[in-house]
């Protein structure tokens, strides 16, 4: 959990959401539960998460996209939008299911979760450029080349109502206007670097399943 207004970051298990399987689950859960009835999705009372599913950087098949939920600019329902890339994995492997992002910045930020840490960093010097350009700049800052990146454009901080979160530059989280609240929360982007593994129960039977899919799917 992540509170912009006073840069609290705390941390919830997340088995306390095993009802709501997969990122989508959780996500919506999430927003039905945490923004009250008639809130402004612009507005500080709106929250954005970002989600991974329970089989999300293992070698399952298919389980490696990100899922982001918000209440919906567009149509004032809930949104749940998702993208490809390494996003998802990297959060996984850096420790979190999930990040949940409240209220909003004083001031232009980026925030930066790796291997079991969240930092909230200033972004005045990369507002204002595009998707592609703070990625880099960002990546640049950080000193590592491997991190995965999801960031908004100019059409985000201007809340155009359409705007999507680009993520590894070329996968978009794309609908209800993601981006668009990103901006609203003064967030240019999220950085995530994860080194750390992920455990499986039963390795050996895992495999075999997994085998048995990729089988299914030649």
């Amino acid at each position: 959990w992540i509170e912009l207004s006073t840069e609290s970051i705390w941390t919830e298990n997340a088995l306390n959401y095993r009802g709501f399987i997969g990122g989508r689950g959780v996500g919506s859960w999430l927003v039905f539960r945490e923004v009250p009835l008639g809130t402004d999705p612009l507005g500080p009372q709106n929250i954005i998460t970002f989600n991974t599913g329970p089989l999300t950087g293992t070698l399952a098949p298919t389980c490696g996209r990100l899922n982001v939920s918000t209440k919906n600019v567009l149509t004032g329902g809930i949104s749940f939008s998702n993208a490809g890339g390494h996003f998802a994995p990297e959060l996984k492997c850096a420790g979190f299911d999930h990040l949940i992002i409240k209220g909003k910045a004083t001031r232009p930020i980026y925030i930066f979760v790796h291997d079991g840490k969240i930092e909230i960093r200033d972004a005045g010097h990369i507002w204002g450029l595009d998707a592609w350009e703070a990625e880099d700049a960002i990546k640049r800052e950080l000193g590592d080349p491997q991190i995965s990146v999801a960031a908004i454009g100019q059409a985000g901080e201007n809340l155009v109502k359409g705007a999507c979160i680009m993520v590894d530059m070329g996968r978009a989280a794309a609908w209800g206007g993601s981006g668009a609240v990103m901006g609203s929360k003064r967030v240019k982007a999220v950085a995530v670097r994860g080194t750390n593994g992920i455990d499986v129960h039963s390795p050996t039977e895992f495999l075999d399943m997994v085998r048995a899919m990729w089988n299914k799917m030649d």
